[in-house]
């Protein structure tokens, strides 16, 4: 083989090696969503903080490995009235149609909860705040799991 062809092979695998990483990162990020916040308020700084939903399914994971067996417990005793109607909820919210879910005008604020496509997006206006908060929806079913 040729010192080119040699070269030609080195870089070949230098880039895969490069770009892998990326495309996996993207390719999951496109199949698992991602969860934004972003907080603006008129004395404070403004926050902004995307974060890839695989991590909190890798947090509903480490939840009974971190958190106490008592307290876990005690959150399941709770929510057990409730499971079945709201994994039932959180089935056919996370199915239903894009649009307005929730919308509140207030004199000085305003909230409106609506699902566009696969997410959840919460806002929140008041005089001196605002808040954008988007989640993919199947995470509510996710975060039923593990209680």
């Amino acid at each position: 083989m040729s010192e080119r062809s040699h070269f030609s092979r080195f870089v070949t695998i230098a880039l895969i090696l490069f770009f892998a990483p990326i495309f996996v990162f993207g390719a999951t990020i496109a199949v698992t969503g991602i969860v934004t916040v972003d907080v603006r308020t008129a004395d404070g700084p403004d926050i902004y903080v995307p974060v890839p939903a695989l991590l909190f399914d890798i947090a509903v994971l480490l939840v009974p490995l971190v958190v106490p067996d008592e307290a876990l417990a005690d959150a399941r005793r709770e929510v057990a009235p409730y499971r079945e109607s709201l994994e039932l909820i959180a089935d056919e919210l996370r199915d239903c149609p894009s649009g307005t879910l929730v919308e509140v005008r207030g004199r000085d604020e305003h909230v409106k909860v609506t699902k566009s496509w696969r997410s959840f997006e919460v806002k929140v206006d008041t005089e001196d705040a605002y808040v954008d908060v988007k989640v993919p929806a199947r995470l509510m079913s996710r975060a039923l799991d593990v209680l």
